[in-house]
């Protein structure tokens, strides 16, 4: 789930109403996020907003990255979340864009 309201970015689990994270606009360096997850609250800080990452969908240019701890969030412009990585682990990758 990805969408835009209210000058927000929000980025949820597939099929359902939950949101995972939330980037107010304008998205700037160091921006830091607090988000509450039943109760707990999850910091997070946007370290890049002009990286390039390689995935096997392609190649992707001023992505934004958002940091939280150990993990990186990789976010492309008109794709969402294309790849999530804990350390050099990766999580999620985006493999393939399907043509319109």
């Amino acid at each position: 789930m990805q969408y835009a309201a209210n000058n927000t970015y929000y980025l949820g689990a597939n099929n359902s109403d939950w949101t995972i994270a939330s980037l107010k606009f304008p998205v700037k360096k160091g921006q830091v996020i607090k988000e509450d997850w039943f109760g707990d609250i999850y910091t997070s800080k946007i370290i890049s907003t002009n990286a390039t990452v390689k995935t096997k969908a392609g190649k992707f240019k001023n992505t934004i990255v958002v940091a939280q701890g150990k993990w990186r969030t990789y976010i492309a412009k008109g794709k969402g979340v294309v790849l999530k990585k804990e350390g050099k682990k990766k999580h999620f990758e985006l493999v393939k864009l399907a043509k319109k």
